[in-house]
């Protein structure tokens, strides 16, 4: 059900069925560019085109060599910038629709969005604050940085129990490049080297007890979740199983939130006024 996701502090108010089926998700129509709905209230659905910015450029070219020709002058900027989007406008019907079905998982004042894609969250943040009335959503602000629990995880692996660091790390290394240990024991003399130097952990793979394992970035976000438990077996589950998962990842998440943002980063920043 989960596998990315990102959190955001809430209110109150929820997406109800009557709001889903009002409110349901429709395909793109042939010149649309991205289409936002409800599959049901736990699900939103993202549909975008992506029509190759190199089309669109030698499309409005053709189009600008045409106007040249028949009125003996280029087009200035503007009119570019105009053929470019009627260019995109002409290319969309033939542009492959992408979807993706975006679970969501209500907390006590929080709301897990199962993306980390930048541009799937504001479409899905944006499509539930204009759907449902009164709904305040907000980017988790902890009052202990990410990034500090990381280093420390990396530095004593089992000393956040019960919540312990896994074997990969992703490491900030020289110029830009990332140094990546996997199925590497943490608390070793090459990967502490790199803490003492003052890298800083990009990512790091947490387990609680057993019962769930991630990797978490820096930017608190959520990478490669997953139950360590069978819910079921086959490609097709029923409405009843797939159910059931979403209150195991209910409660779980509720554990493992509260244990992070609380015991561990110090608690959340309240809603803004």
């Amino acid at each position: 059900m989960l596998r990315n996701f990102s959190l955001f502090r809430c209110n109150d108010p929820r997406p109800t069925a009557e709001i889903a089926e009002a409110n349901p998700f429709l395909a793109c129509a042939p010149t649309q560019a991205s289409s936002v709905g409800y599959r049901d209230e736990h699900t939103v659905i993202v549909e975008r085109k992506a029509v190759p910015a190199e089309a669109v450029k030698r499309h409005a070219e053709e189009a600008a060599r045409k106007v040249e020709r028949e009125t003996g002058r280029k087009p200035g900027r503007k009119a570019m910038r105009e053929l470019k989007e009627q260019a995109l406008h002409e290319l969309l019907p033939q542009a492959f629709a992408r979807r993706k079905a975006i679970p969501l998982i209500w907390l006590d004042g929080l709301l897990v969005v199962g993306s980390t894609s930048a541009s799937d969250l504001d479409a899905v943040t944006t499509w539930l604050t204009r759907t449902v009335d009164g709904l305040v959503l907000a980017n988790v602000q902890t009052r202990e940085a990410p990034a500090g629990l990381l280093r420390d995880m990396v530095r004593d692996p089992t000393g956040f129990y019960p919540i312990c660091a896994g074997r990969a790390v992703l490491l900030a290394g020289e110029n830009g490049l990332k140094v990546r240990y996997k199925n590497y024991p943490l608390d070793s003399e090459n990967v502490l080297a790199h803490i003492t130097a003052g890298r800083e952990v990009e990512s790091l793979d947490m387990e609680w007890t057993d019962r769930m394992a991630w990797t978490l970035t820096r930017d608190l976000q959520f990478k490669g979740a997953e139950l360590l438990a069978v819910i079921h077996e086959g490609a097709d589950p029923g409405p009843d199983v797939v159910a059931a998962e979403r209150e195991l990842w209910r409660g779980a998440l509720k554990q493992v939130t509260t244990m992070l943002l609380d015991d561990l980063l110090g608690g959340a920043m309240e809603l803004p006024e």
